[in-house]
């Protein structure tokens, strides 16, 4: 009898959830009637995309890598560094059990030629019972983290789309959106690209979120 070694692979750490992040928002009038219709607007230090709406007002749009704002926003680092850490403490709870286990088994075999039946088989029975007890503790621990994973992304995406609203206005812009290599966005003019700024900005309110 043998268990194979259990490690918590269905996981899903905050770095692949955090890598769906969407900066898409409505600032002002929130754009609704557009045509669809683009000009560009020159003439200032930056050029910015113009859309109109059924009115004719020029709404003003940006886009921020996604990708790079994960990677230097520091609320997302501080979740991403919680769950793995999280991840880490089910994954050594699992190692010690599965050690304990590993134990018992090599003594059982060493000690089986001289054990007489009854007690073979109590000691055979012990060792059933450590398996499932790995196998149920690796599923609640897998429960666990998912619980976990998924209120962490939840209080991730409120937090940044709250900061992102006071972002969006500070800027001036009536949208940005987000895009990511190897998405549908292939090209982005630099002027148009907002990202740092908004890196700075979101650290900025994630600091002060709390006065």
């Amino acid at each position: 009898m043998d268990v194979k070694k259990l490690t918590i692979v269905n996981v899903i750490l905050i770095i692949a959830v955090i890598a769906l992040f969407v900066l898409h928002f409505a600032a002002g009038n929130g754009g609704s009637g557009e045509t669809g219709s683009t000009e560009r607007e020159d003439g200032d230090d930056t050029t910015k995309v113009a859309m109109t709406n059924s009115s004719g007002k020029s709404l003003k749009i940006a886009w921020a890598n996604s990708d790079t704002v994960t990677k230097y926003y520091e609320l997302a680092k501080k979740y991403e560094a919680t769950l793995i850490e999280q991840q880490t403490s089910a994954q050594a709870e699992l190692e010690n059990m599965y050690s304990k286990y590993q134990k018992k088994k090599a003594a059982l075999e060493k000690e089986a030629p001289i054990l007489g039946q009854v007690e073979l088989n109590e000691r055979l029975g012990e060792l059933q019972q450590l398996e499932q007890q790995i196998m149920q503790a690796e599923q609640v621990l897998q429960n666990d983290l998912m619980n976990k994973e998924y209120a962490a992304n939840a209080s991730y995406l409120s937090m940044t789309h709250d900061f992102m609203q006071e972002i969006g206005k500070e800027l001036g812009y009536d949208y940005i959106f987000s895009y990511r290599l190897g998405g549908q966005l292939i090209y982005v003019p630099e002027g148009d690209d907002v990202t740092y700024e908004i890196i700075d900005l979101l650290n900025e309110a994630y600091a002060n979120h709390g006065e």
